[in-house]
């Protein structure tokens, strides 16, 4: 294991923060082609750049000292884009990646080690200020990989917003925006990527079911009775309910929210407004641009695939049609089984 001394070196933007071991108290870092790392769609395992890389690993203890000395000079800013499933938030962080103003990191590996060491209660996390501090360290480094002269977007996984409040009350953390899909939208999604998907909200339900009281609350039993998309219909409730409890909970920060169809319907003046939210310096002409431009012509998460929002919108259409009785019915009983009503949209801090 090739573990480093304390040096300024691990900062270089070839390398990036792939690993947080809290048994050993080691950070990971991987050897990067920024090129391919700004071009992918995740940089987590899939990232081909960091397969069978050889890692450099560092100390906390040289992790953290290393910080401090170097947070004496300038501490930088992050910004964060936090998303609920199937609402283009890979559409958008594409969009927001605009190379020598604004570099988007796309669902780190390591922020979703962090969510999971929260969730199983790691001995080393035993209270609220040590993960505090874990998360602090952590996106410290993650935000050294790239041009470190841009402005930095940080867009996790949807699974990883349990630890999105910890963020929010971390010192370096700028502006965020959550952004989210109606209900409707959500389940056409579910139907549209067929079984696959269906396994995948299930997976997801398993993974964030205990950060929410209204799930703890449920028998067992009654959880494995539920169709797919009632399952669905509590995810998508789950996410939002912990949107509304980050909305409440922090009212100073600088949040907004946007519904994905919103982005949809006028994306060159969302993007136009997102560079200002996250103050990149990007004139409404490049707005226009990017709207116009490559990324809305392909489909996100695989580029070599033709896409746009009007075939989008055509699929949607479709689905809903042929799905509407039982859409219609899980749409009544999502309003039903909320002991706070239904959810209304647009969420509060609209994006305007």
């Amino acid at each position: 294991m090739n573990i480093l001394n304390s040096s300024e070196e691990i900062l270089r933007p070839d390398l990036y923060l792939n690993k947080i071991d809290l048994d050993q108290s080691l950070m990971g870092f991987a050897h990067i082609d920024v090129a391919q790392f700004r071009r992918a769609t995740f940089i987590d395992e899939r990232l081909q750049a960091i397969q069978g890389n050889q890692h450099q690993y560092l100390h906390f203890q040289a992790a953290s000292e290393l910080k401090e000395k170097l947070q004496k000079k300038k501490q930088r800013q992050i910004n964060y884009i936090f998303h609920s499933a199937f609402c283009c938030s890979t559409l958008l962080s594409k969009c927001m990646d605009i190379e020598g103003v604004c570099i988007t990191l796309k669902e780190p590996s390591v922020i979703m080690q962090l969510a999971n060491y929260k969730r199983t209660g790691h001995p080393s996390l035993a209270s609220r200020a040590e993960l505090m501090s874990l998360i602090e360290l952590t996106v410290f480094y993650l935000s050294s990989a790239g041009n470190i002269n841009e402005r930095i977007i940080i867009k996790p996984t949807n699974a990883a917003n349990n630890i999105a409040g910890e963020i929010m009350e971390n010192a370096s953390t700028g502006s965020i925006l959550l952004l989210y899909s109606g209900l409707e939208r959500f389940l056409v999604s579910v139907i549209k990527k067929g079984e696959e998907c269906r396994a995948f909200v299930r997976k997801l339900l398993n993974i964030i079911k205990n950060d929410s009281d209204r799930v703890r609350d449920i028998i067992p039993g009654a959880l494995v009775q539920m169709t797919d998309l009632q399952v669905a219909a509590l995810v998508w409730n789950l996410q939002i309910d912990h949107y509304l409890y980050l909305l409440k909970r922090y009212p100073q920060a600088n949040i907004k929210t946007l519904d994905c169809d919103v982005f949809l319907e006028n994306p060159a003046e969302v993007l136009q407004q997102l560079y200002g939210h996250f103050t990149c310096d990007v004139q409404a002409e490049t707005a226009r641009k990017v709207a116009a431009g490559p990324v809305f012509s392909r489909y996100s998460k695989n580029q070599d695939k033709s896409y746009s929002p009007a075939l989008r919108e055509s699929e949607y259409a479709g689905i809903r049609n042929n799905h509407r009785k039982e859409i219609d019915l899980i749409l009544s009983w999502s309003d039903q089984v909320r002991p706070d009503g239904a959810v209304k949209l647009p969420l509060p801090r609209a994006l305007s």
